[in-house]
């Protein structure tokens, strides 16, 4: 019995291990959400995989809360553990009627220059919006 009992464990143990893990290489990612030189205090940033040629489905995309400060670390399976390595879009998501001052309206609005991922780093990508960028990518006319 015991010797079944081992082969069961040897051939179990890794498939278990595996079942949490992501099929995509994953690498943290922070940054700040500034609009027209203000901190973004409120909302939630949303970087969607661009898919490679002859790819279908590039991978889940990596959400993050912008706190109080501007700042936001993403989020793809588990806490904080960032986003798929690549190239990504990255949108900004008004989740209240709050802006900063002198800030155009907007429900979301999307970085006009694709981000990137880097593998085997904590990367920083810092989301700088002008009033006109705002203006000109937002998705709706509040």
């Amino acid at each position: 019995m015991i010797g079944i009992n081992r082969c069961f464990w040897v051939f179990a143990l890794p498939m278990l291990l595996g079942c949490n893990r992501s099929p995509y290489e994953l690498a943290p990612v922070h940054g700040t959400v500034t609009v027209a030189d203000k901190p973004m205090f409120q909302g939630k940033v949303m970087f969607g995989p661009i898919a490679e040629k002859d790819v279908d489905y590039p991978g889940k995309p990596a959400f993050g809360t912008i706190d109080s400060e501007g700042r936001y670390r993403l989020t793809t399976f588990q806490p904080n553990d960032g986003a798929v390595v690549g190239e990504h879009w990255a949108t900004v998501i008004n989740v209240e009627e709050d802006l900063p001052d002198g800030v155009p309206e907007f429900a979301r609005v999307t970085f006009p220059e694709k981000v990137t991922v880097a593998a085997g780093q904590d990367n920083q990508i810092d989301l700088q919006f002008s009033r006109e960028t705002i203006r000109k990518y937002r998705e709706d006319d509040r």
